[in-house]
């Protein structure tokens, strides 16, 4: 009787011969390391594990400590939202115990609460040209209060600061990695 094979048992023997060289071992170690430090961290962040649980978690990842905590910062800084509440995520940098992500972190908040304070400047500024332009349009009145999601101009303007923060958390990275 014939034996049926998986796919993938039939993919490991036509492979089986193949080897990977330094350079693609070494892009598959980091690749694993990578996504385990972002997994270590979304359990985090969805209340799977508390601060115990994910400092053994990561702790236990094989690998320099400098080099998780690189890791660390890079997925931090993907996952940092201005628009949304970071406490939980900024919470990492506090239980890592490390002088550079405390550093960061100090700075990141600083520029946080700048950002905030730019929002809501321009929030403002936008509320009144909105309300200007529906004035003009025979809508205006106590109870009006427009949605300012649902207008361009707000869009353009949130988008401008949530570009220079990018731009801001890119160029703090690369400092960083200066001071390291």
């Amino acid at each position: 009787m014939a034996e049926i094979k998986s796919s993938i048992e039939i993919a490991m023997e036509k492979t089986k011969h193949l080897v990977l060289d330094e350079e693609g071992r070494r892009s598959l170690r980091e690749k694993e390391l990578r996504d385990r430090v972002s997994a270590t961290i979304r359990r985090f962040m969805a209340e799977l594990v508390d601060t115990e649980g994910f400092l053994k978690e990561f702790g236990d990842i094989g690998a320099e400590r400098e080099r998780k905590e690189s890791i660390f910062l890079d997925i931090v800084l993907e996952e940092y939202d201005l628009s949304s509440k970071n406490e939980r995520l900024l919470s990492l940098f506090t239980l890592l115990k490390s002088e550079r992500l405390e550093r960061f972190k100090e700075r990141l908040e600083i520029f946080q609460k700048r950002c905030d304070e730019e929002m809501e400047k321009r929030k403002m500024i936008a509320r009144a040209r909105i309300e200007d332009r529906l004035k003009q349009e025979g809508i205006w009145g106590d109870s009006v209060e427009p949605n300012l999601q649902a207008f361009e101009e707000w869009k353009t303007e949130e988008r401008e600061v949530l570009d220079l923060l990018r731009k801001w958390l890119k160029e703090q990275r690369k400092d960083l990695e200066k001071t390291a």
